[in-house]
Formats: C-alpha cells, sequence, structure tokens
C-alpha cells in the first residue's frame, strides 16, 4: 500500500520587491519504519495557469534514515509539490517536511509544511 500527500498550491510572487519568494524548494522524508526501506517519489508542479510538471524524482530511503530532494522553483509563481510514500500504512511511519528557501538560502515561512499540515491524495498527478 502507498500514501501519496500534496502541499496543496503554494504562492511564490516572483520580483524584485518579493522578499517571499523561493527559489529552490526542499523535500524531507523520514523512514520511521525500523525493518522496512521505502521509496519516495516526488513531483513538483509549476501552476501557473496550467499545471506542468516541472521536477520529479525518486528517493530509496533506508529504515530508520532519511533523505532529501531540492527543487528549483524559481520559474513558478505557483507551485504544488505530491509526494508518494511506498511502501506506507500508517500515516506515522513515514514524516514528511517541505520547506522553500530564497536565492539568499533562507528559509521562507510561507513555503513550510510540516507533516501533518500535507494533504493526503488518492495518487499523483503523473503516474
Amino acid at each position: 500500500m502507498s500514501l501519496v500527500y500534496s502541499t496543496g498550491p503554494l504562492e511564490n510572487q516572483i520580483d524584485a520587491s518579493a522578499a517571499k519568494s523561493s527559489t529552490t524548494v526542499y523535500t524531507k522524508v523520514l523512514n520511521n519504519h525500523k525493518h522496512t526501506t521505502i521509496t519516495a517519489k516526488i513531483e513538483v508542479f509549476r501552476l501557473d495557469g496550467t499545471k506542468t510538471l516541472i521536477d520529479t524524482a525518486t528517493l530509496t530511503i533506508s529504515p530508520n534514515s532519511s533523505g532529501f530532494h531540492v527543487s528549483d522553483v524559481s520559474n513558478a509563481f505557483e507551485f504544488e509539490v505530491q509526494i508518494k510514500i511506498s511502501p506506507s500504512r500508517d500515516i506515522n511511519d513515514v514524516l514528511i517536511g517541505v520547506f522553500g528557501k530564497d536565492a539568499a538560502g533562507n528559509l521562507n515561512p510561507s513555503h513550510r509544511l510540516v507533516h501533518k499540515e500535507l494533504t493526503r491524495i488518492r495518487k499523483l498527478t503523473i503516474e
């Protein structure tokens, strides 16, 4: 069984005066399984009128360890991150965090989502 999560749409103003724009988005996945290796498929979409896949990655994460992926969202006025965890039966088996960083590498608090804030969805947009 797998579980799929979405950040939902995240606004990302891109202009010289926008203090809260992210140029990158980090997806962190923590595998709390004691004996099971998991796979995390990450899809990042630009939502500027049309939903367009801009990045995809697959992470293999050993038991009791974590991994992350960095995606470029510098050209997205709005974006969404989707994450599919396989196998996963319990919502607490694997924890996910998504956070944006600006061009200077500073964390963007408006693009910080912890596991509890992600929305469960039926499946990835592109499978």
